[in-house]
């Protein structure tokens, strides 16, 4: 998903929450890319009905591969 040039701010820990009560802290997995000029995270959830309810719930923007610049 793509990451607000601000950041997430209060929505993270809401998302994280939400996470947590839906999956279980132990069936998600979240990183985040380090790299200078890319601001992107990865949420690995367990089936695509769980990504589409979170994209909805909190309104993210999704970010495809084709989108990044990768060096």
């Amino acid at each position: 998903m793509k990451t607000p040039e601000l950041g997430h701010g209060l929505k993270l820990d809401a998302i994280h929450h939400w996470l947590d009560l839906e999956l279980g802290r132990d069936n998600y997995a979240w990183t985040s890319d380090t790299q200078p000029g890319h601001n992107a995270s990865a949420i690995y959830l367990p089936n695509t009905e769980i990504a589409h309810r979170l994209v909805e719930k909190f309104e993210l923007e999704l970010l495809f591969i084709e989108d990044m610049k990768l060096y």
